[in-house]
């Protein structure tokens, strides 16, 4: 990966990261926390990420992993760890080995985080396991002992002893915080799915030849490209900035489709449909104010042209697409309005 020629471009450097402020507070890949070096380490694409392995919070058991074979005598199981053991620490060398090296070559090796959020936690989760059979095992062993503080282990009343008794109750509020861990804790597990709230506007796409490219900066963009499977202009969710090549390009793009949108001069909008080869633009009357742009954070990264259409917008300065909306609509559903761009080169 750091020494292939990509396609792409050269992957950016930490020179050129430092200037764009997609890298920054309030940014799409927000990576540097210089007011904060502990969210620089151990948070974000920067860190370890290890809250991320930590969850959930029944992993923290793992580290008593560190400590229960000092014992061998109060916990008896730890004799029978075999020495297959050390991949797990030879997981945690590695991830630890490649998050630094990730750090020394900066964007070379992609981000740092990386290289530990998913193999730490793995880590975690089978120390976490090997630690409660450990655990529970030694309870039960302490339980079957044959004189436990002074009671008799004989017989039938051996079963409901006060040691055996205990066991069973350590063992059972164990299991029951495994298992009922999830229901007390919001959106676990944390599967991220994104679901499309605009089936019938999938469906119009899907209806249009397949060379078709759509123009918007409505956040629906981001599902075309999966539910319609058509092309879009730009997407929030494809402006990743680690490729110079690709995302000069990208930007670029952001920007004049920023300054065609919210112009006045319907010229201009004509002449950014003739440069992309624009088939349909998709517009939400409500991102034609100022206050939308304002509460766009991936919006406000792109400077000039995000502030240029604001104080347009804040003057009364009306954008020109909004006289073509009622003229060129070919489609509409829950607020987005779909305009055919040779309508409006025809205007």
């Amino acid at each position: 990966y750091a020494l292939k020629t990509n396609e792409f471009g050269p992957v950016i450097s930490v020179a050129e990261a430092r200037q764009l402020p997609e890298f920054f507070p309030g940014g799409r890949s927000r990576f540097f926390y210089d007011d904060d070096p502990a969210k620089f380490w151990f948070k974000g694409r920067s860190g370890i990420r290890l809250t991320s392995s930590l969850t959930p919070a029944t992993n923290a058991a793992g580290f008593l992993l560190l400590l229960l074979p000092l014992f061998p005598n109060k916990f008896p199981l730890v004799k029978q760890i075999s020495k297959e053991i050390t991949l797990l620490l030879q997981m945690v060398i590695a991830s630890l080995g490649m998050f630094v090296a990730a750090h020394v070559l900066l964007f070379k090796l992609h981000l740092p985080s990386r290289y530990t959020q998913h193999s730490l936690r793995v880590v975690m989760v089978l120390s976490a396991g090997i630690v409660f059979i450990i655990l529970i095992d030694s309870i039960f062993k302490w339980a079957s002992q044959p004189s436990q503080s002074g009671f008799s282990n004989s017989g039938f009343s051996s079963i409901f002893s006060i040691p055996n008794v205990l066991a069973i109750a350590t063992t059972t509020i164990i299991a029951a915080a495994l298992v009922f861990y999830p229901s007390f804790v919001d959106d676990f597990p944390i599967t991220a799915y994104k679901v499309g709230d605009t089936p019938s506007l999938y469906n119009f796409f899907q209806q249009q030849p397949k060379d078709s490219l759509i123009a918007s900066l409505s956040p629906e963009m981001n599902n075309i490209p999966t539910f319609a499977q058509r092309s879009v202009l730009v997407a929030s969710e494809y402006a990743i900035p680690y490729h110079v090549g690709y995302y000069h390009k990208f930007r670029q793009r952001t920007l004049d489709l920023i300054d065609a949108q919210y112009s006045a001069n319907l010229s201009v909008v004509k002449e950014f449909i003739k440069k992309y080869d624009i088939d349909f633009w998709v517009l939400n009357p409500i991102e034609l104010k100022a206050d939308a742009i304002k509460d766009r954070k991936w919006l406000k990264q792109y400077q000039p042209a995000a502030n240029h259409a604001i104080q347009q917008l804040e003057q009364g300065i009306k954008p020109a697409l909004e006289e073509v909306m009622a003229s060129c609509s070919v489609f509409e559903t829950k607020g987005l309005v779909v305009l055919e761009a040779k309508c409006i080169v025809r205007e």
